[in-house]
This record gives C-alpha cells, sequence and structure tokens, in this order.
C-alpha cells in the first residue's frame, strides 16, 4: 500500500490554466479575477429555463439547444467582465457554479479549470488534517484513499504552536511565564483528497457524493475539515 508521504500534487494546475473558478466561485483567468457571481446561475433556471443538468452537459446539449444556451449566456451576463468570456468559458464558468450547488457548502467543495487545449478539469473535494505521529489515524485515512480511489494531495504540514505568556497591568510581557499547550511543537500533516467529475452528469455527482461521504464517514468523524 502507498504511504501518506506520497503526495500527487494538486489536481489542477491553476496558473497554467485558460480559466480557473474556485470553490468560493471566483473566476480567475489572465491574472485577473472576472466579476461574476454563482448567483446569476438561477437568472438561467428562472428566467430562461435550463436546468442543473442542461448546465452541467451544455457540450452535449443538441445543437439548437446549445444554440440557445449560448444566447440566454450572451443576453443575461456581458462577455466582457474585466476580461473577455467566450462562449465555451461562459459555460464553463455556469458548469462550476451548478456543480458547487450539487455539493454544497460543507464537507465538500468542488473546483475546477478550463484548460489552454479546451478540456475540463473539475473535482469534488474533501479534507483531513491530524497529527503526523497519530500513525493508526494515517492508515485508516489511507485506507479510506485506497477504497475510494481519490488522488492524494498534502496540502500542508506544519508545526503547532501552543504558546502563551502572562503580561502584566501595563500589557507587557511577563519574563519567564511562558505556558505550553499539550500539542505544542507536534507536527499536523493536512491533505485533500479528490475525484474528477467533469465528465459526470448530476445525478452521477449526487451518487458519487453519497458514497463518498458514507465511506469516509468514520474519518470525517475524527479528522475532517469543514469547508466553505
Amino acid at each position: 500500500m502507498p504511504t501518506i508521504n506520497e503526495d500527487g500534487g494538486c489536481p489542477t494546475d491553476a496558473p497554467e490554466a485558460a480559466l480557473f473558478v474556485n470553490s468560493e466561485g471566483e473566476v480567475l483567468g489572465e491574472e485577473k479575477l472576472i466579476d461574476c457571481s454563482s448567483r446569476d446561475l438561477r437568472v438561467l433556471e428562472e428566467t430562461y429555463g435550463f436546468t442543473c443538468e442542461e448546465v452541467i452537459r451544455y457540450p452535449d446539449l443538441p445543437q439548437d439547444r446549445k444554440r440557445a444556451y449560448e444566447a440566454a449566456l450572451a443576453a443575461a451576463f456581458p462577455a466582457k467582465r474585466d476580461g473577455e468570456l467566450d462562449a465555451h468559458e461562459n459555460a464553463f464558468v455556469f458548469k462550476m457554479y451548478a456543480i458547487q450547488g450539487l455539493v454544497g457548502f460543507s464537507r465538500f467543495r468542488a473546483y475546477g479549470e478550463l484548460r489552454q487545449d479546451g478540456s475540463e478539469c473539475i473535482v469534488v473535494v474533501t479534507e483531513f488534517i491530524g497529527f503526523v505521529e497519530d500513525e493508526a489515524l494515517w492508515q485508516r485515512i489511507e485506507e479510506v484513499r485506497c477504497r475510494t480511489e481519490a488522488h492524494r494531495w498534502i496540502m500542508d504540514k506544519r508545526k503547532v504552536r501552543e504558546h502563551w505568556r502572562r503580561t502584566d497591568e501595563h500589557g507587557e510581557e511577563i519574563p519567564g511565564s511562558d505556558r505550553y499547550g499539550p500539542d505544542h511543537g507536534k507536527t499536523e500533516r493536512q491533505v485533500e483528497f479528490s475525484w474528477r467529475v467533469e465528465d459526470q452528469s448530476p445525478d452521477e455527482i449526487r451518487r458519487l457524493l453519497a458514497e463518498l461521504a458514507e465511506q469516509t464517514q468514520e474519518i470525517w468523524d475524527e479528522a475532517g475539515v469543514a469547508l466553505c
């Protein structure tokens, strides 16, 4: 079994992407923050009648529906937003918003990129954190990774700082009054597990999330990182 120290790296390469949409719905392209909002997705659904399924499966829509969708995007949202978004880029942004809407904003999140060759990389992710010395925990986390076939990215390793010093009535630190918490100096490791979903339908993504939630429940209760 691979060890937890083997780092697969971040699944996306945002600096090289034509367009990157993070989990907060921010759109980055050509080193700019493009003024888009995930709330705009509601306009497509309520005003123009495009379903979540259609937004996510835009490239596979019949040609007439695809043209109607592109026309709706052009009418509702100007393509120039601090930078040019063409029809494919605009559609990708809203696909990301729709997927993040399915994922929610707690245990899982989604982010993705439109690459220079026109291909997409979209992932749903969850994160775990624990002390490096807790080998039993990391063994269980690694077993879950193998069982769910997750890509692993070691996001961070850092020393825990639990150090306090008392102050006097003037707010000055009192020499020799140092206090240390029980975990001071221990090393934490934070990892992200991710799964590719750019080719999945909304129902497939929902099923995947339900399966992942069930299979990661035990380690989530102990080491899960809430996402937003």
